[in-house]
């Protein structure tokens, strides 16, 4: 929808704005320089296997790189492509307002990527539960609500932790995730995600 932040679409809404990239001074700070021509990101795109496809040969406009990549990866490549030019986003900005560098580039493509593929695990998981909802899960009495809540290890060292409130029709009326550094027993990280139910629960709806 050419919504990005850039120097070049506020100048649009503003005159006489300055639209040189504050990372390298190109004085174009467009769409496509901000995810693909900075030096910054372009360190990132090399630290992925697409980049020699949509960064070396770049096209006019960020919108005909999307378009490139839905004509040619399959959707588990195209979510990585989509992750990572989020990762670029998020690190030009981190620049851009202070907040200093990521030193490591092919530990943000990494992340991106095993983002993408947890993502689909939990997706592929999510689907065979439904499949089989009616052996997995029973909707409560009329007037009363179901909680479901778990926690898991996320990466190496981190967990998540998520609950889910159901009325008697099955409709989910309050959910709940977090993520956070560091991973114990499931025998504590369980109670976490019960706690985390209760807090959120006090603050949405005074349980």
């Amino acid at each position: 929808m050419g919504a990005l932040a850039t120097k070049e679409n506020i100048a649009r809404r503003i005159c006489d704005f300055r639209t040189s990239c504050d990372i390298c001074d190109n004085l174009e700070d467009s769409d496509t320089h901000a995810l693909f021509d900075c030096p910054l990101v372009t360190e990132i795109w090399r630290e992925s296997e697409l980049e020699d496809k949509f960064c070396r040969s770049c096209p006019l406009a960020a919108v005909d790189s999307l378009l490139m990549a839905v004509q040619s990866l399959d959707k588990h490549q195209l979510g990585e492509f989509v992750a990572v030019m989020w990762e670029v986003w998020n690190e030009r900005n981190r620049v851009v307002f202070g907040q200093g560098v990521v030193g490591w580039k092919k530990q943000l493509v990494a992340r991106a990527v095993q983002f993408m593929r947890s993502y689909n695990d939990f997706k592929g998981y999510s689907s065979q539960m439904l499949a089989t909802r009616d052996k997995v899960w029973t909707p409560p009495d009329i007037g009363i609500h179901k909680l479901n809540f778990d926690a898991v290890k996320v990466g190496v060292n981190c967990h998540g932790w998520g609950f889910a409130i159901r009325n008697y029709l099955g409709d989910v009326v309050l959910a709940g995730v977090k993520q956070g550094v560091g991973f114990s027993t499931p025998e504590i990280e369980e109670p976490s995600a019960f706690l985390l139910y209760v807090q959120l629960g006090i603050m949405v709806i005074g349980i």
